[in-house]
């Protein structure tokens, strides 16, 4: 399954990318969690530093793989 999902994704680089950028918000959400316990889920949606770091990584993580998949296939 893994590979079928890769290669589908691989002939959709866009939507690869943003696959990409929500596992990346999704996973920057659970470190938020995880390292405040005592912070709600709610708290750490409208936390601006998760999504002034957010805004800085995604556009490099997101032309990186658009890119890489353009050129491998």
């Amino acid at each position: 399954m893994t590979n079928s999902l890769n290669e589908y994704l691989k002939e959709r680089p866009a939507f690869g990318g943003l696959t990409v950028l929500g596992m990346l918000l999704i996973g920057m959400m659970i470190w938020a969690k995880i390292y405040y316990p005592h912070r709600s889920v709610g708290t750490i949606l409208f936390d601006p530093g998760l999504w002034f770091v957010f805004v800085l990584i995604a556009p490099i993580l997101f032309l990186s793989y658009y890119l890489s998949s353009k050129c491998l296939n």
